[in-house]
């Protein structure tokens, strides 16, 4: 299978972060893990936007070629946490920049 190397842009962060080695069989769950050894947000907080559209997290285990995800697709990585109040108050310690969601 060819490698698939694409950016992922991180609004809650303002970064843009370089993925390189992903094929056409890797999962989202393959693309979380890659995002949090290069930048430490828990996977469990990671919600991924494909052409923005929010993939819901029973897609994880799903293959990229089954969402039609290649390294011209526009993907973004939000930061999301379980029962946050998303005033950016900085209680939670993500930085008022986080994207805090009632999932």
């Amino acid at each position: 299978m060819p490698m698939i190397n694409m950016n992922i842009y991180c609004p809650s962060t303002n970064q843009t972060i370089g993925i390189e080695g992903l094929t056409e069989g890797s999962s989202i769950k393959d693309l979380k893990r890659i995002i949090y050894e290069r930048t430490g947000t828990p996977p469990e907080h990671q919600t991924i936007q494909i052409d923005n559209k929010k993939i819901p997290k029973r897609y994880d285990s799903k293959k990229w070629e089954k969402l039609g995800i290649n390294d011209k697709t526009n993907v973004q990585m939000i930061y999301a946490m379980d029962g946050g109040c998303g005033c950016g108050c900085d209680i939670c310690g993500c930085g008022c920049d986080a994207c805090c969601q009632i999932i």
